[in-house]
């Protein structure tokens, strides 16, 4: 009898467990951070025979600052754990680069396991030249040097787009 009331009160309170009013939803928190961009899908820049190497490109506004990023990753694969790049050149001429603090990760669709090599900065006029164009990068440091295309498709997706919260 005992084990018989113990069972119906697990279910009556799991009954009205389901009938609570669901609770409000978090708030949004790329409204909260003021943030608004677009960032391109992922492509592969560089296929070598140990690095794959893929790029997002990204437009980011914050507080009436905009920054015009390639952001490069390393496609994880389990075997190569990192990159290590120090610099970017295009032309003969220094990039602003900024490498990926150790363990950094990117997104490259339902995983974020793929590390981060480190975000390219460009200038607006640079970026715009980048979507007709495309962007020839050369990757440099401890690693090696590393040449490799950014595709203009992936600069024009990012113009493209309305700006939205990041």
């Amino acid at each position: 009898m005992l084990l018989r009331l113990s069972g119906m009160a697990l279910m009556l309170s799991t009954a009205l467990a389901a009938c609570s009013p669901p609770a409000a939803p978090p708030p949004d928190a790329r409204a909260v951070s003021g943030l608004s961009g677009a960032v391109s899908a992922p492509v592969t820049v560089r296929h070598g025979p140990h690095h794959v190497i893929v790029a997002r490109t990204s437009i980011v506004a914050h507080g009436g600052q905009v920054v015009h990023a390639v952001r490069l990753a390393l496609r994880f694969d389990g075997v190569h754990p990192r990159l290590r790049v120090t610099g970017a050149w295009r032309g003969g001429r220094a990039l602003a680069f900024r490498p990926a603090a150790r363990g950094e990760k990117m997104c490259l669709g339902p995983d974020c396991l793929s590390p981060l090599i480190g975000t390219v900065l460009l200038s607006e006029d640079d970026f715009a030249r980048a979507a007709r164009d495309g962007l020839a990068l050369r990757l440099t440091g401890p690693d090696g040097v590393f040449d490799l295309t950014v595709p203009p498709e992936s600069f024009a997706e990012v113009l493209g787009r309305p700006r939205r919260a990041a």
